[in-house]
């Protein structure tokens, strides 16, 4: 059974009932029973736009962007940052990955591991302590405040602090910031910001080329994306994650909050919910299964989209 969701860009999105074998552009033939009753997604290039998604520069080129990912906590903004980083990086990317968040998660999505994520965080909680000296410049935070993740992403727990000087960079500076000023033009950088609105809300045009709205079928976090959406909308390309999609009816309830608008569908996936079980990367636990395969894919549509030169 199929479903034809037309996508107003540059893809075709179809919802395949996952009970039989099906191929997709990045895995090959897969094998998709252990998946039944879930669905996933096959994506499907037509005749690709002349601009891609990037529809507010005329002078456009292959190369890196900045990605924000925004929505309620819980919605799986982490886990989607992540697997775009590691996706982008396995593309030929260059990727730095920013974690933003309050609750800095982003490493284990990225498959560093809990403890190494933890050691990030200890360095970043020793500013406030005194026991870490600070750093003046966002390329020192991006050494000292880093570690190198698989596929050779460098992750960078960038999470604001609550310090006497919050003009400081490597404590008091805010994820819109860190976007803004990192200019170098050398790396894509994918940012997991901060739970709900407040980063959105203060962005300015140009702080970053794409918005990842990231949302699933429950009324709070579709509330959320709402908001993020209307609001990103003048400020960068916005594309919406549908994630943890069951059925049609979940597709409809998002839908009918988001409106008429693109949406990637990020079906429910059991391999993605072990791997947040087990503290593991879920690129690295089944690259093929149907919630991975979908962000993989994406992150091949973003490698290939041009940005802003």
């Amino acid at each position: 059974m199929y479903q034809t969701h037309t996508a107003p860009y540059t893809r075709e999105l179809l919802l395949v009932a996952a009970q039989t074998r099906y191929s997709t552009e990045k895995a090959g033939a897969s094998d998709w029973a252990p998946y039944a009753h879930t669905y996933v997604v096959v994506v499907q290039p037509t005749a690709p736009s002349s601009n891609g998604w990037c529809r507010r520069s005329q002078s456009c080129k292959l190369g890196v962007m900045k990605i924000a990912v925004a929505g309620k906590g819980g919605a799986g903004k982490t886990t989607v940052s992540g697997t775009i980083a590691r996706g982008l990086a396995q593309a030929g990317h260059p990727v730095l990955a920013l974690d933003a968040d309050a609750n800095p998660m982003l490493g284990v999505s990225l498959g560093v591991g809990a403890e190494q994520t933890d050691l990030l965080l200890a360095v970043r909680q020793g500013l406030e302590t005194g026991e870490v000296e600070h750093e003046p410049t966002i390329e020192g935070m991006v050494e000292r405040f880093g570690a190198d993740a698989p596929d050779g992403v460098r992750l960078v727990v960038a999470s604001r602090l609550e310090v006497a000087n919050p003009g400081c960079q490597c404590c008091g500076v805010s994820p819109d910031q860190l976007l803004r000023e990192l200019e170098d033009g050398e790396r894509t950088v994918v940012c997991d910001l901060e739970a709900g609105i407040s980063t959105i809300v203060r962005m300015e045009p140009g702080n970053a080329d794409v918005v990842l709205v990231v949302a699933n079928p429950t009324g709070k976090a579709l509330e959320v994306a709402r908001r993020a959406v209307e609001i990103a909308s003048d400020k960068a390309e916005v594309i919406v994650l549908a994630n943890r999609v069951r059925d049609d009816s979940d597709l409809e309830l998002m839908r009918a909050v988001l409106g008429d608008r693109e949406l990637i569908v990020i079906p429910e996936d059991p391999v993605i919910a072990a791997a947040d079980r087990d503290g593991l990367a879920p690129i690295d636990l089944d690259p093929g299964s149907p919630g991975v395969a979908a962000l993989v894919q994406l992150a091949d549509r973003l490698a290939g989209a041009p940005v802003p030169a």
